[in-house]
């Protein structure tokens, strides 16, 4: 999948890229309500491009509590590619 012309995986890697810089962790996070997901994610790729990534791997999402109610948690790794 590729969002904002940043390829987004939850692989460890880009089948036939090799990463070349890894930038750090990269997250976002929404309440449960609607389209949280898509959310979270959106958040996480607002987050990324300061670090302008070529990728973010290695995907993740999971369920937090926040502020006494329930969320998720979307996480991975943003990286160069060569």
């Amino acid at each position: 999948m590729e969002e904002q012309g940043i390829v987004c995986t939850t692989l460890d890697s880009v089948p036939g890229r090799q990463v070349v810089t890894t930038l750090g962790v990269v997250s976002g996070w929404a309440a449960i309500t609607g389209l949280n997901c898509n959310l979270a994610l959106q958040r996480m790729l607002d987050s990324a491009g300061p670090l302008r990534p070529d990728a973010i791997v290695g995907i993740r999402m999971s369920p937090v509590d926040v502020q006494g109610g329930h969320g998720v948690a979307v996480y991975g790794t943003a990286v160069k590619l060569k």
